[in-house]
């Protein structure tokens, strides 16, 4: 999906996804039971202070990833990216090294 397309055309495609991702999350808390939302699903974990730390440590990595705060090199997502090129899963280099 998207390769070799020019640079407007993979930012659509980017575009799609977030709105995906956010229609996902919000038709889940409207769908989900009482008490079941997103967040209150992580209210028991935040209660222990080491997982507390994971969890905020990759929010704020996702976070950091998402507003493209994080060089490529350190950046989580970016070297999973690369590795399903490696591995033959992600076609298209230059949505990764562009």
């Amino acid at each position: 999906m998207g390769e070799h397309l020019p640079l407007p055309e993979r930012r659509k495609i980017a575009e799609r996804a977030w709105l995906v991702g956010l229609g996902v999350v919000a038709a889940y808390e409207i769908a989900c039971p009482p008490g079941h939302t997103l967040s209150e699903g992580l209210d028991h974990h935040l209660e222990h202070p080491v997982k507390r730390r994971i969890i905020e440590g990759v929010l704020a990595v996702t976070a950091l990833h998402l507003c493209n705060r994080l060089p490529n090199s350190v950046d989580p997502y970016h070297q999973v990216a690369r590795l399903g090129r490696k591995l033959g899963i992600r076609r298209d280099p230059e949505a990764i090294d562009g």
